[in-house]
């Protein structure tokens, strides 16, 4: 019995090591595939601020604020038009214009991103109201103006 209690415990003993061995090659797995994984995080992330900073050109901060005083005042129309009823294909036509002048504006800096959003996804929301006379959708698209002249009074000067 105690012979066979020396070879257990020497079995016991080699697969204890053999786990430990197994675990140390796993956590040395994991740790290089963290690595590797955050080195390309990093990378993304280089890529990522370099598209932001080559769409962010020098443009004046009054310059892009006369643009989108513009679009938000032509917006502003439209909904006019919207609340009288008079809506016709002109209407939705105007809409993707002005959402496609904005999204080919540049922001001056990143303070700016946040309002250059609001009024592309507006812009974007009423459209589709305009397809689906959805109220909730109307709803939204002037609640994100609005926000917007909540936050920048120059916008209804």
């Amino acid at each position: 019995m105690n012979n066979m209690d020396k070879k257990f415990k020497k079995i016991i003993l080699v697969i204890a090591v053999l786990v430990l061995l197994m675990l140390l090659y796993l956590i040395a797995n994991i740790k290089m595939f963290v690595v590797e994984n955050e080195k390309f995080l990093i990378e993304e992330n280089r890529e990522v601020e370099k598209v932001i900073e080559n769409k962010i050109e020098k443009i004046s901060e009054e310059d892009y604020r006369e643009i989108i005083k513009k679009i938000v005042f032509e917006y502003d129309e439209i909904i006019v038009q919207i609340k009288s009823g008079s809506i016709n294909n002109e209407t939705k036509e105007k809409l993707i214009e002005l959402k496609k002048t904005v999204e080919s504006t540049t922001v001056p800096n990143l303070k700016w991103k946040q309002v250059h959003l609001n009024i592309v996804l507006s812009l974007a929301k009423m459209i589709d109201y305009l397809e689906s006379k959805d109220d909730a959708v109307y709803k939204n698209s002037l609640y994100l103006i609005d926000k917007n002249r909540s936050n920048f009074d120059w916008l209804d000067q």
